[in-house]
Formats: structure tokens, sequence, C-alpha cells
């Protein structure tokens, strides 16, 4: 985190390993990612690093053709990761740069990719999607998320609400409808567009559309005839008006269709709030949210919002009939008086669950005195703590000594959760039951800094399971 007339940075972006094994008819011997960086806080400083777990060699690429950029090499069999650095300039600072897409490309499936931006006042990080993973049948829909206006007027230009896109392909159609007025430049022409009304533009292969402004643009609909990466957040956010820091907060969105309808929420450990935010997709959403067994209700339509502020105890579960995008925020050390700041994380559905992570926490930060933690999500009837296992720091060691505390629907328990202190670097949680459904959120906080990001998701199973009074079908 910043303080307001503080200069300083730090950003981060994951592409985490995802479990592509488990995809019928989608395999394939190259795997592509798209992203890019909106602004942060202050100057960046660009890294990226590879991680794998292969007992092969693995080839991997890495091109900014906007900014003349191109990196190959070889992750040798074993090797844990290699660290590539960026040029500074790849950051999309304002509406007129246009071509800074990032394009990785590997033979492995499982690759672990982190991007540190890093000095020592902001943080978060982020995960990517594979671009196999981003295809719609029809139209593809994403909505931005972020926060609401965290400053006045005089250092504004380093605190918007930011969306970034990122093009895949070329020729792409995309639709664009936003909720505040703002300026958007495509190819060599500025629009003012009006909130509430459709505007359409064309975009092509790694280009790169910013669309930012002082207000919240939680749901700006993005819609386009073929797939890209949309990247949402905040250059500098803070969760409490009158907090005078702030810090870096952003997610990759996926489409609408890899959104889901049950999720389940544990509290950050050394926080004492944290807030989580609900947006729809469809019309006529009934979300229903569960928090230490008491249930609140919502109507949202699409675009719809939910934000709400829960105390540290508090274990959530969220029911929608709809598929809904969940995201869960930090808040600052102003607001809850403890160490680390804001921070944002996509929180995985239960359709994304698998048995296995294979992840890492932040890498060498510039900032030191960084505490690291993953929350675990296990599904009551895979709740086998015996069989839960956590490698970190070179130790493997069972989970079954954890404390777990039950996450109740109706007073039926349909989940089990535990927060774990972690050592710096990667790790892996393993539910040795090759059938459970589980999840992970990494996170960590050191002086002024946050960051957080989903340990992985699987994006393509078909589920079907019961819990005691509840079917879930994904």
């Amino acid at each position: 985190m910043v303080a307001v007339l503080k200069s300083a940075l730090i950003a981060q972006v994951v592409v985490i390993f995802l479990c592509f094994n488990f995809c019928s008819g989608q395999s394939s011997d190259v795997t592509h990612f798209y992203l890019g960086y909106f602004a942060n806080y202050g100057t960046v400083k660009l890294s990226v690093t590879l991680t794998v777990s292969e007992s092969q060699p693995v080839f991997y690429s890495i091109e900014i053709p906007g900014l003349g950029y191109s990196k190959k090499g070889i992750i040798a069999a074993n090797d844990n990761n290699v660290v590539i650095n960026l040029p500074s300039n790849v950051v999309v600072s304002s509406i007129n740069d246009q071509n800074k897409g990032v394009y990785i490309m590997t033979n492995s499936s499982t690759m672990t990719v982190f991007g540190q931006n890093d000095d020592s006042g902001t943080s978060d990080t982020f995960l990517v999607l594979p671009a196999s993973y981003l295809q719609c049948s029809e139209e593809c829909v994403y909505y931005g998320i972020s926060v609401a206006r965290s400053v006045t007027e005089r250092d504004s230009d380093r605190h918007q609400s930011s969306i970034l896109i990122v093009g895949i392909e070329n020729s792409t159609v995309m639709n664009l409808t936003v909720t505040q007025s703002v300026k958007v430049r495509v190819s060599d022409t500025t629009y003012d567009l009006t909130p509430g009304t459709q505007y359409t533009f064309v975009i092509n292969w790694l280009q790169t559309i910013l669309i930012r402004s002082l207000e919240d643009l939680t749901g700006t609909k993005i819609a386009t005839d073929k797939s890209v990466s949309v990247f949402s957040g905040h250059q500098c956010a803070i969760m409490k008006q009158g907090d005078g820091l702030c810090d870096h907060i952003v997610e990759q969105i996926p489409p609408t269709t890899l959104w889901g309808k049950v999720f389940f929420i544990t509290p950050l450990a050394t926080r004492k709030s944290f807030t989580i935010k609900v947006l729809a997709t469809n019309t006529s959403n009934i979300v229903d949210i569960y928090c230490n067994n008491s249930k609140t209700s919502y109507s949202l339509n699409a675009g719809g919002v939910v934000l709400r502020k829960y105390i540290h105890q508090e274990y959530c579960s969220i029911h929608s009939n709809n598929k809904i995008f969940v995201a869960q925020f930090s808040h600052g050390r102003d607001d809850d008086s403890t160490n680390g700041d804001v921070m944002m994380t996509m929180i995985p559905a239960v359709s994304h669950y698998t048995n296995q992570f294979s992840t890492s926490t932040i890498q060498n930060p510039q900032r030191s005195g960084y505490n690291h933690y993953v929350n675990i999500i296990v599904l009551a009837q895979y709740y086998q703590p015996d069989m839960i296992y956590l490698i970190s720091g070179g130790v493997n060691r069972s989970l079954y000594t954890q404390e777990w505390v039950p996450v109740k629907v109706n007073n039926v328990i349909e989940a089990y959760a535990t927060k774990v202190t972690i050592s710096e670097g990667v790790f892996e949680v393993i539910h040795t039951n090759t059938s459970a459904l589980m999840t992970t959120i990494v996170y960590g906080f050191a002086t002024e800094v946050g960051y957080g990001h989903p340990g992985g998701l699987i994006l393509c199973k078909v589920l079907h399971h019961q819990t005691n009074k509840m079917h879930i079908r994904h």
C-alpha cells in the first residue's frame, strides 16, 4: 500500500496451475496465454517467473510484438523455475497505449507463470487463464469489477478504476457498455462513451484497450464474437472512504460461461474484516448468502452487484440460481489496524474445485517481512484431513491436526475450511483421494502491501454430487 502522496509500486501477475488433464477433447501440445498490465501507483519494475514440476524439459516463449520484445528458452527437467525480466514500458499507463499485449506460449499444460511488477509500496496478483478455456459457443460476455472512488481529484491520475482488454484474435468485434462516462481510444480514434449506451469496436491480436475512471467501473459489459482477455481492478484502491493509504488490485475476469453458482469463503488470516462483492450475469438472479449459518437474500439483474463487509470470524457460503462472479477483498491497515493492506482475489466456484494444487507465493519481493497464507476449503463429503497434505518450505505434512471450521447452510455442514501459514515460494496442496473436491486461495501481507490469487481452477469438468439436503449440478 502507499500513502496518497507517496510514490511506490508493486504489481503482480500470476498464471496459476490449471488441471487440464480432466478436460476431454481439450488436450493440446501447446498452451497459450494472453495478458496485460494496467498502471499501478508508481514506477513499474516487471519480471515473469515460470515454474514447472515436470520430469522432462519444458519450452517457453514470451512475445511482446508492440515493443519488439522476444524471449525463448528451455526449463531443464526437475528445475523449479526461471525468472525473465520484462521491459517496464509494457504497462498500459494511458488510453494511447494500444499494442502492449503479452503472449506466453509453452508446451507444458501445467506450467505456473508469475509476473512481478515490484517496488515496495503496492501489490496484487492475478490468475491468467489459458486461451483455449476462454472460448465461447456464441457470444463471449465479460464484466468489469472494481471498487468505489478512493481519493480526491488532487491525485486522480494514480487512483482510477481500470479495465484492460487484450485481443486474442484479429478482427474481434467488441460491444462495450460502460457504467461511467469515459474516454476510450481504439486504433487512431478517441471516443467519448456515455453510460448505458452500447458502442461497437473491432480489435486485433494483442491490441490493448484501456478503460479507466475515477468512479467504479464494476458492471461495465464487454461482449465479443471471439474471446479476449479482460483484466479488471483499480490502480490503487481503498476499501473505506477516508483511508490515507491505497493498494493495487487486479484479477483476470473470465467470460460468464466460466462463472459459477455455489461458492465458499474463508476469512483472511490476521485481518479483522473482509468484503465480498457478487456480480450477476442474468436477469432474475436470486443470490443467498449464508455467513455463520445466517441467511441474507438478494435479487439481482444482469450486471447487478452485492457488496457486503464481514467481521473476521465469518465463514460464508453463496448460492445463486444463475451464474455469478465472487471476489473477496482484504481491507487496509487504516481500517482494521493490522499489518498489510488491500488486495482482491477471485473466489473459485465449487464447479472449479479439484484435488491438488501446485502454485506459489510472491517470490523475492522487494518489500521484506511478508507473511504468506493459504486458505483451503474442502467439500464436506471429502473431509478427510488425514488425506490432505501441504508441501511447503521443503516439508511435507498432513493437515490432520489442523483446525478445520465447518461451513453450514441451514444447519447442514457443506464444507470445511482452514487457514495455514506457508513459506515463501512454490508449494503444493494435495488430497490423496483423487475424487475429492477442494479449492485454495493464496495471499500474504507485509507492511503497506498485500496480494492474493486463487491457487488454481479446473475449468471444464462436469460435476454431479449430493450433499445432505442439497443437490448441486455444475
